[in-house]
């Protein structure tokens, strides 16, 4: 047999795991990181990936190491693999792509790493780190050192390897492992990787998104292979009536409804004038349910355009996910083999979202859905912009696996204000990318579209809705302890009131004032420091109360404007970017049902610090640049309509004026420019903003919580870390929703590597009624 080598004397065949011939895994690699490629030159070079990937396992080091023996020397792999298939791609006359494959199989078990890091690799011993353009030159080194004691061993025994031959024989591909070898060893090919390294360093204009593809086809293939979990799931075809019949269940009377009625209509008529234009926008106010009219729209979009186009709904919270995923489940679950198939069709993809596949009626091992939800093998995936966003601006195995999927797929992106104005240019630059070179359509939908992708889009429908449900007034600066008297004083028996402020502490300081004070009322209390399972029951108890014409008090921070679905009389919101003051008034009147406007009133409340020095806690969360830009443009409006008390349809209005003060004053990320030089390690892209060191700590709230967790801490003892992450994806919906996102400096010192407050502890850690007791 070819795939036999000498190892200490035996005859054994070559392994690329404990359990799989590397001639198996080579080979299936291959294949399927063949299906996975939508342009026929890119299959050819996607197959050559695949079969020379791990060709560095066939040395005696790597296969004594695979056996169980440690300690061994030159096992490292990726690297030689690196230059087999560097060489391979330049003998078959596919140049252009063997700096990709070159990165792509050299990167396959880490990140993926940019040229810069290979800079110099023909001529390592004239660098030292200190004039190298990267600081990784000794490792560099150390692995080239490797790769010569690997070449003098693989030149002996040649034939026992032949069997990657015969897997690139069968795509007319051709290699020559003799003038491999002799290239190598005469410093010539070291000599051409530095050339063409040098080269693709100095061009600023590469198209990464083909070296994305091939990258996340390869690793894709590679995991599948090694876990044995190679069955494709069958595409599946959603009728493009399915929302249609879903909608035609609720239609109501009313002036919204009507409204929603109209833009549903005026969405789905746009489509056949619009399905060859790539980037489109939706923007309309809150309420008007914008969500099933471009989720009607994509349907029929990718129908009309073929090729299976998966769906990718991307939202920026995790509890707005939650919500839409329930509305599509409902929109789905008319298609005949929809819930034997349930993942097949949806899946939900975030980081507390449960690991769970369904095919044909049978749940999937726990390995093969996690492999499945991560690389959104699924018709449609509702995810976070984090999700999105590292899987095309960043470089990380674990995002850029999926990259395939998201080739050629139809992106909604929802709320897509929620995006930091620092990374508009990245973000736009990256979609367009997308619409472009990889054959996606981007869809925009926002009340206020931000000034993003603004002379590209096209905007579905041109109309604007104008409301009257309510008047924003805008109030004066107060301190936090007037404002607390002043809000009491103003609170009517007949009215529900939602309070938004900015910070824990002036929430928690409120939230207690208005509680002493006020009797014979349901008040509430919600923020980011109650965790999840008790804020789901504390909006479930708001809803019920609304919905049957009860007056709670809500006092609140931001976490009530991601999508929670409340309708109050009176808003009161601290003042803040002015598309969340707009979020907040979405919450008032919300169905324009009451035979008055709701009022919005804004206010700027101040505390003082232990100096004695007065700050604004918008400024503290928001900083200064959004703030000003909101109050400029509240000015502007006041001036405007010579009125404290604006209108709603013009608060839309100057969402525009608003965005465009901010574009001018805050320094861009330049992501996108690194990522097109292939510049991957340089990159440092960060969606939100992160505000000190924050962990996550699973409160035991009760007895029950309490048991829980003391049974999943025991089950981590002794695992080693494959098992832990499998026993951790099985319970990680209840960790998270127990858990809350902490500053270290308040917590208790992990066990096990878990923060946790015992049942027992609760009370120095946690309140039952304000949460986590932790000040901003």
């Amino acid at each position: 047999m070819t795939e036999i080598m000498e190892d200490n004397g035996k005859n054994t065949a070559i392994k690329s795991h404990p359990d799989k011939l590397l001639k198996q895994h080579l080979e299936e690699v291959a294949l399927l990181s063949e299906t996975y490629m939508p342009k026929e030159e890119l299959k050819r070079v996607s197959y050559i990936l695949g079969a020379l990937h791990d060709f560095g396992k066939c040395t005696s080091y790597f296969q004594r190491y695979i056996r169980g023996e440690r300690h061994v020397e030159h096992t490292h792999h990726a690297l030689i693999s690196a230059f087999l298939t560097y060489f391979t791609l330049k003998e078959n006359n596919l140049d252009q792509y063997a700096v990709y494959g070159f990165l792509s199989v050299a990167s396959h078990h880490t990140a993926l790493h940019g040229v810069r890091r290979y800079e110099g690799i023909d001529i390592l011993d004239m660098l030292t780190p200190s004039v190298s353009s990267n600081n990784w030159i000794d490792t560099l080194r150390k692995e080239l050192n490797d790769i010569n004691e690997q070449v003098k061993d693989l030149e002996k025994r040649t034939e026992s390897y032949r069997f990657i031959l015969d897997i690139l024989n069968k795509r007319g591909i051709k290699l020559d492992f003799n003038k491999f070898f002799k290239w190598y060893n005469s410093g010539e090919l070291l000599k051409s990787i530095g050339k063409d390294i040098y080269k693709a360093s100095n061009n600023k204009d590469h198209n990464y998104t083909d070296l994305y593809l091939l990258y996340s086809a390869l690793i894709d293939a590679d995991k599948r292979s090694a876990g044995d979990f190679l069955k494709q799931i069958k595409r599946r075809y959603i009728p493009d009536d399915i929302v249609d019949k879903y909608v035609s269940q609720f239609r109501k009377e009313g002036h919204i409804n009507k409204l929603r009625n109209e833009l549903y209509s005026l969405v789905s008529n746009r489509l056949n004038e619009l399905k060859d234009k790539k980037i489109f926008s939706l923007t309309a106010p809150t309420g008007l349910g914008k969500t099933l009219s471009v989720l009607n729209f994509a349907i029929k979009l990718r129908n009309e355009l073929g090729g299976n186009r998966r769906i990718i709904y991307t939202l920026p919270f995790i509890s707005i996910i939650e919500q839409n995923a329930d509305v599509f489940d409902k929109v789905l679950s008319n298609i005949p083999d929809y819930k034997e198939n349930k993942s097949v069709y949806l899946i939900e993809h975030h980081h507390t979202a449960p690991v769970e596949y369904k095919e044909n009626g049978e749940e999937k091992p726990i390995d093969e859905s996690l492999s499945l939800i991560e690389s959104w093998n699924s018709e449609i995936i509702v995810t976070t912009f984090v999700q999105l966003m590292n899987s095309i601006i960043a470089n990380k195995n674990i995002f850029l696996k999926k990259f395939h999927n998201i080739y050629g797929s139809i992106i909604i992106l929802d709320e897509v204000q929620g995006i930091r104005a620092s990374l508009w240019n990245t973000v736009e630059k990256a979609l367009e990318e997308l619409a472009d070179k990889a054959d996606c359509r981007i869809i925009l939908m926002t009340a206020t579209r931000p000034d993003l992708l603004s002379s590209k889009c096209t905007e579905i429908v041109n109309k604007q809705f104008s409301l009257d449900r309510i008047n924003v007034v805008l109030k004066y600066q107060v301190d936090s302890l007037k404002f607390a008297e002043q809000i009491i004083d103003k609170i009517e028996d007949d009215k529900s009131y939602l309070i938004i402020v900015n910070t824990k502490k002036t929430a928690r300081n409120l939230f207690k004032k208005i509680q002493k004070e006020i009797k014979n009322r349901n008040i509430f209390f919600l923020s980011s420091g109650i965790i999840p399972i008790e804020r789901r029951k504390r909006i479930k108890q708001l809803k019920q109360l609304l919905n049957n014409n009860k007056k709670p008090i809500l006092v609140s921070t931001q976490v009530v404007e991601a999508g929670v679905d409340l309708d109050f009389d009176v808003v009161i919101r601290d003042e803040a970017p002015l598309d969340s003051i707009v979020q907040a008034g979405g919450r008032c009147n919300r169905s324009g049902l009451k035979s008055y406007k709701g009022n919005v009133f804004v206010y700027q409340i101040v505390n003082t610090d232990k100096n004695y020095k007065e700050y604004k806690d918008s400024e503290k969360v928001y900083g200064k640049v959004l703030i000003n830009a909101s109050e400029e443009t509240l000015r502007y409006l006041k001036r405007k309509k010579q009125s404290i008390s604006i209108t709603e349809s013009s608060f839309y209005s100057a969402v525009e004026y608003y965005f465009s003060r901010i574009r001018e004053r805050i320094k861009q990320d330049n992501s996108y420019d690194k990522l097109k030089s292939l510049d991957f390690d340089a990159l440092d892209f960060t969606l939100f903003e992160e505000k000190g060191e924050r962990v996550s700590v699973f409160v035991a709230i009760d007895k029950n919580a309490d048991k829980f967790i003391e049974e999943y801490s025991n089950k981590l003892f002794n695992v080693t870390p494959i098992e832990r992450k499998k026993i951790y994806e099985k319970k990680k919906y209840m960790l998270h929703m127990y858990s809350v996102e902490v500053y270290k400096k308040y917590v208790p010192e992990p066990v096990n590597k878990l923060y946790v407050v015992r049942h027992k502890d609760l009370y120095k850690y946690y309140d039952v009624e304000t949460g986590f007791k932790e000040y901003n």
